[in-house]
C-alpha cells in the first residue's frame, strides 16, 4: 500500500490503519504492533491495536506520531487529520464540518469514486422537492417559475443546477418530447464502502426536513399544515411493532400520492418517533 496515494479512498481513518498494517504484515511477516509502537514512538505496544479496534482515540499528538511513522506527506497528513476529527467527531455539526472538508480533499485530488454522485441527492433539500414538481400540470423548468413556486427562497443558479444534477444522475429523465419526467429510483446502501459518510449526509437531509417542519409551524396557518404529537410509554416489542405500522402507512400514502394524478403542490410528511427516558440495563 502506498499510503500518501490510497489515504483519499478511505473515510474511515481506523480502517485506513487496518489495511496499512495488513500490507505491511503481509511484506514483513514479522512485523508486530510492538515493532510499530517503537517506531511510532508510542509508549504502549498495544495503542494502535486499541486504536483500530475502537478501543482508543487519537489526539493531536498520536495523529502527529502515526502520521510521521507511515511517511505521510503534508497533504496526505492533512487528510489523516481530518478523517481522525470526522470519525470522532461528537456531534452532527462536527461531522457535518469535516465531511466538507472530506469532499473538498477528494475533488482536488481526484481519487476513486466510492459514493456515488446521486448520494448528493440527499445535501441539499430542494433536490427533492424539485424532482416531485414535474408532475404539476404547468410545470416549467424555468427557474423563476420553481422559485416562485417554492415557499422558501432558492436561488436561480442554484435551481438550475438542481436540475441538472436530477437530469445527470437518472432522477429525472426526459420523454420523446423532452418533457422532464420522475423515474423511480433507489438509493442502495448495502454495497458502499463509505458507510459513515453515507450516514452523515442522511442525518444532515433529516435535520433539513426538520428544520423546515419548524417554519411550516412558525409561518403557515393550521389549514395549511398538519401537525400532531403524541407521548407514549411502550416496552422494545410494542416499539418494534410501532416501527412496522409507521412504515405501513408510509407506503399507503405514497400509494394515494402515486395514483394522484392532479398534483399541484409538494408535502413533506415526517413521522418521529424517539425516546424521552432511558431503557432499563
Amino acid at each position: 500500500m502506498n499510503p500518501n496515494k490510497e489515504i483519499f479512498l478511505y473515510s474511515d481513518y481506523r480502517e485506513f490503519l487496518r489495511d496499512y498494517y495488513q500490507s505491511q504484515k503481509n511484506a514483513v511477516p514479522k512485523l508486530t504492533f510492538r515493532l510499530f509502537a517503537q517506531k511510532a514512538g508510542f509508549s504502549s505496544p498495544s495503542f494502535q491495536k486499541l486504536v483500530m479496534d475502537g478501543k482508543k482515540n487519537l489526539t493531536m499528538e498520536s495523529i502527529l506520531k502515526i502520521s510521521r511513522a507511515l511517511r505521510l506527506n503534508k497533504k496526505a497528513e492533512e487528510y489523516f487529520k481530518v478523517l481522525v476529527f470526522f470519525n470522532q467527531g461528537k456531534t452532527v455539526e462536527d461531522k457535518k464540518h469535516f465531511l466538507k472538508k472530506i469532499d473538498n480533499f477528494r475533488k482536488k485530488n481526484k481519487p476513486e469514486k466510492i459514493l456515488p454522485k446521486e448520494y448528493d441527492y440527499l445535501k441539499e433539500w430542494y433536490h427533492c422537492v424539485i424532482r416531485e414538481m414535474v408532475d404539476f400540470p404547468d410545470f416549467s423548468e424555468d427557474p423563476e417559475y420553481i422559485s416562485k413556486k417554492l415557499f422558501y427562497s432558492i436561488k436561480p443558479d442554484a435551481i438550475r443546477k438542481s436540475i441538472d444534477f436530477l437530469v445527470e444522475t437518472g432522477f429525472l429523465i426526459r420523454d420523446e418530447k423532452g418533457k422532464l419526467t420522475k423515474r423511480d429510483k433507489t438509493l442502495a446502501t448495502g454495497d458502499i464502502r463509505d458507510q459513515e459518510i453515507l450516514g452523515t449526509i442522511a442525518r444532515n437531509h433529516h435535520i433539513s426536513m426538520i428544520e423546515l417542519a419548524q417554519k411550516a409551524v412558525s409561518n403557515l396557518s393550521k389549514e395549511q399544515r398538519s401537525v400532531s404529537n403524541t407521548t407514549l410509554g411502550i416496552s422494545a416489542s410494542a416499539y418494534e411493532a410501532v416501527l412496522k405500522r409507521i412504515e405501513q402507512l408510509r407506503l399507503e400514502i405514497l400509494q394515494i400520492a402515486a395514483a394522484d394524478p392532479a398534483a399541484d403542490q409538494v408535502f413533506q410528511l415526517n413521522v418521529n418517533l424517539f425516546p424521552l427516558t432511558k431503557r432499563n440495563t
